[in-house]
């Protein structure tokens, strides 16, 4: 069975039109919260829970800025093949295999944590996959080797809302090397990574660049280069009008 919803990109995060309600796509994180009992997606239903870690789906909507009515995190997200084109801005959940052409990543997990291998200027880096994130997010040491854009202020559920410094920086993932936009992860945030095994975040931003066909059953994440004509970054740093407008 699959299911083809759109979504809306707004301040970075993922929102997806499911009838009268908007859900967040957060691959970060563990567990999937919601004002809602339950959700459906591809004719399955999902509980969800009301909070975890002391957050809830409308104490995140008042840190993000973005209405929500349900934040789908990994224990209802890793039983799918899900598909993020965007070009349309559609996303597509199958509980079958579902594959695009492009190069395929091994992925990994810590719990329901998904995370790929990244070089960093030759350092093998492991970076947690979080669509729940508009900024990607690496060590203040890998950070202070690369050129600085601004301090920003941003918010994530295990590091609250704090400003970070942030730098353009070339990540390379498969055969692929592009500029994304890094912040320099808080210690706390950063502690509660590294306990685990992961030491960034690949956030949002991968979308300017790629179609992603995110597989955590089959441990692959599959990345299309998007179309030039299309909007989609270069790797010159183009503006995406397509996914950030």
């Amino acid at each position: 069975m699959q299911q083809t919803l759109h979504y809306d990109f707004v301040g970075g995060h993922i929102l997806v039109e499911h009838g009268l309600h908007r859900l967040l796509l957060d691959t970060g994180a563990p567990s999937s919260i919601g004002t809602l009992p339950t959700v459906a997606l591809a004719d399955r239903r999902h509980p969800l829970g009301s909070e975890y870690g002391g957050v809830t789906a409308k104490s995140m909507c008042a840190q993000i800025g973005v209405e929500t009515h349900a934040i789908l995190g990994g224990d209802i997200l890793n039983n799918y093949d899900i598909v993020i084109d965007p070009e349309i801005c559609d996303i597509t959940f199958s509980d079958a295999h579902f594959d695009i052409e492009g190069e395929v990543l091994e992925l990994g997990l810590r719990g329901e944590i998904p995370f790929v291998t990244a070089s960093v200027q030759g350092t093998r880096v492991k970076m947690s996959f979080d669509t729940g994130a508009p900024l990607s997010y690496l060590s203040r040491d890998m950070n202070r080797q690369h050129a600085p854009l601004r301090i920003e202020e941003d918010f994530h559920p295990r590091a609250g809302t704090s400003r970070v410094a942030t730098y353009q920086v070339p990540i390379t993932l498969g055969q692929d090397t592009l500029e994304y936009r890094v912040g320099t992860m808080p210690s706390s945030l950063q502690r509660a990574l590294r306990a685990v095994d992961i030491e960034g975040i690949l956030g949002t931003a991968l979308l300017r660049y790629f179609i992603v066909c995110f597989s955590p059953r089959r441990r692959k994440l599959i990345l299309k280069k998007r179309s030039a004509r299309n909007g989609a970054l270069s790797a010159h740093g183009a503006v995406d009008k397509a996914a950030h407008g």
